[in-house]
């Protein structure tokens, strides 16, 4: 079901739902967790199970990394406060006030606009909504993808930096990604 600890879940017509549905496939353990906790243990052990997903890997094998070469960090996704851009953004920042030699940057990939600043910090880069092509060209360059979302029911993003060789961030408080 793609749940979210978010206000929608605790909605009336949501525990309705689960309790007429005849059965649930989560993404992830951390999911189906937050589902018992919402439902009842009973119900949803009764009804639901973990299927993951699946995902096409290509005959060729990612490259081995010099981790030493590259110069970024990598944010995939929705640009938006839900998601703890801001907070990454912020981090980020501040990484960068605390180490002014440092080259290192952050790019930013995915649908919508960072309304919430008047304008970006140095060394962050808004590169828009791009290509699967160049996203997974940019996975294969970043030093790390940087998921500070926690709210996720599971994060594909996740497993496509990692398909590609690149290690991935997260935020702590996000039990699927953690």
């Amino acid at each position: 079901p793609c749940l979210h600890n978010e206000h929608y879940a605790y909605l009336d017509v949501f525990h309705h739902l689960v309790r007429s549905v005849r059965g649930f496939m989560f993404n992830a353990p951390g999911e189906m967790e937050l589902a018992k906790a919402l439902f009842g243990e009973d119900l949803i052990a009764k009804k639901g199970g973990v299927v993951g997903m699946g995902f096409e890997f290509s005959e060729e094998a990612p490259e081995n990394k010099e981790r030493s070469q590259l110069s970024y960090l990598l944010y995939s996704g929705r640009k938006e406060t839900g998601k703890n851009l801001d907070l990454l953004i912020d981090c980020f920042s501040y990484f960068k006030k605390q180490n002014p030699e440092s080259e290192l940057e952050l790019k930013i990939i995915g649908s919508g606009s960072i309304d919430f600043l008047k304008e970006l910090p140095a060394g962050v880069t808004d590169c828009g909504f791009v290509t699967e092509e160049e996203k997974i060209s940019l996975m294969r360059g970043a030093l790390a993808l940087c998921q500070p979302s926690v709210n996720e029911s599971f994060s594909i993003v996740l497993m496509e930096a990692w398909r590609e060789g690149t290690a991935v961030i997260v935020h702590s408080g996000c039990a699927v990604t953690r």
